[in-house]
């Protein structure tokens, strides 16, 4: 209520000295009249209420758009700004001013891509002045590495695990592990941006049989993981992106195997060498419009021997239009071997000072060999996650380099498997665990 009575305001100490002297309805001289005078006193605020009665009545011109551009830019909101420059481009591909303007608007709101897509039309002089840099070349590299903590084993190091009819138990659990991935990002000339990485899991697993009293199998084994990933962003026209990309995994352990031999009523222990090659594909499909940005994807992945098929989507709102604060929220629907599951991961991110950003996400659902939009993050492994929150702070050092400091909580369900006489068979008991994971990173921008 307060923002119409202020808008009638100011339309009124625009237009009325005008109506009363030339007695007829604001038109275009009037609105332009109007806007220019607010454009050179930097009253944004009321050049933004005139602008949209303007445009409402059904002016809708180059400079207006430009003007318009200009007084959001110069309140901070990027995005609104980029919108109308694009619209005065639209109208006049020529316009340099409003061309430059639109540049820096896409490039302070975090859409490099956009912002490359549009300085193709820059006159010469324009680019030497701007000292851009060349389209095809190296834009960043970036590394994080960390511990992953596991509560997993120690609870069930010692303690019996063959249940009520004592005869036998059997539980395989992922103990602590250490992460590293390494990637860089190329621009590929204006309009495509690569990036491609790999990735290194290394984990302790225990593995534990006890048969009667007997812990006949009680031993700590490897799991070498190793990830390569790559996916391209195509930008035919800023503010619409597509992102295909691959994600590859190579897993090698050596687990014990227990098998009974009823003639000769005993057990056989055999240790293997498992290696297995899992492949997650993606595509997904972003959209910029105002203060919004809109996301659909879908992916198709083989893990663990499952074949599975996901499709989601997310809306992302910039409340200031700018990166100083968003809030986003991300769902995604997976057909897997007959089954569905969904997983819904809302998520927010705050400027804190002039040198630290935070970012934060809670993923709920079952997540059991769970792809995520950007197809980056893969679960390949049996193990029911249901929770998964993290934090991360970005730190700026320098105009290229930002230091980052991760943290991710994971909540799971191990099993345990216990010879039931009723049964005859063995029964599966879930066992609750918490995973840790401190990953500290550095982003260095060429």
């Amino acid at each position: 209520m307060l923002y119409k009575v202020f808008r009638m305001l100011i339309l009124a100490a625009v237009f009325l000295p005008t109506l009363a002297s030339a007695q007829e309805p604001a038109n275009f001289k009037h609105y332009d009249q109007a806007t220019w005078h607010l454009y050179q006193q930097k009253q944004w605020d009321s050049l933004i209420l005139v602008g949209k009665a303007a445009l409402a009545d059904g002016n809708d011109y180059q400079y207006l758009n430009a003007r318009m551009g200009v007084a959001w830019f110069e309140k901070g909101d990027f995005r609104m700004a980029s919108h109308y420059f694009y619209k005065a481009l639209k109208m006049n591909s020529g316009d340099e001013f409003a061309r430059e303007y639109l540049y820096f608007s896409f490039l302070y709101s975090g859409r490099s891509g956009a912002a490359r897509n549009i300085a193709t039309g820059f006159q010469q002089a324009t680019r030497e002045r701007l000292a851009l840099p060349a389209t095809t070349r190296p834009a960043f590299v970036y590394a994080e590495m960390g511990p992953v903590i596991s509560n997993a084993v120690d609870p069930w190091r010692d303690v019996p695990i063959t249940g009520p009819d004592s005869v036998y138990g059997e539980f395989n659990l992922p103990g602590s592990a250490f992460y590293f991935h390494a990637g860089g990002s190329f621009d590929l000339g204006s309009f495509v941006t690569a990036y491609a990485g790999y990735s290194n899991l290394s984990l302790d697993r225990y593995q534990r049989i006890q048969i009667a009293t007997l812990d006949t199998i009680k031993r700590s084994y490897g799991f070498a993981q190793h990830q390569a990933y790559l996916n391209f962003s195509i930008e035919p026209f800023p503010g619409f992106r597509i992102v295909p990309s691959i994600h590859y995994i190579y897993n090698r352990s050596k687990p014990v195997f227990a098998s009974y031999n009823a003639d000769s009523v005993r057990y056989i222990f055999k240790q293997r060498t498992l290696k297995n090659n899992q492949v997650a594909a993606g595509l997904a499909l972003y959209a910029e419009w105002k203060r919004f940005g809109f996301t659909l994807h879908t992916n198709y992945a083989n893990l663990m021997d499952y074949n599975q098929i996901g499709l989601g989507g997310a809306i992302t709102w910039y409340p200031t239009g700018n990166l100083k604060s968003w809030i986003r929220m991300h769902g995604t629907w997976f057909s897997e071997e007959g089954t569905t599951r969904w997983v819904l991961e809302p998520s927010a991110g705050i400027k804190l000072s002039n040198h630290i950003w935070f970012e934060s996400s809670v993923a709920l659902g079952d997540m059991t060999r769970y792809v995520d939009e950007t197809n980056f993050l893969v679960y390949n492994t049996d193990d029911k996650t249901t929770l998964r929150a993290q934090g991360v702070f970005y730190i700026p050092v320098f105009d290229n380099v930002m230091f980052s400091v991760r943290y991710i909580f994971n909540r799971a369900e191990g099993s345990l498997y216990q010879y039931d006489q009723t049964e005859a068979s063995l029964v599966r008991e879930s066992i609750d665990y918490n995973k840790h994971t401190i990953l500290g990173g550095i982003k260095w921008n060429f």
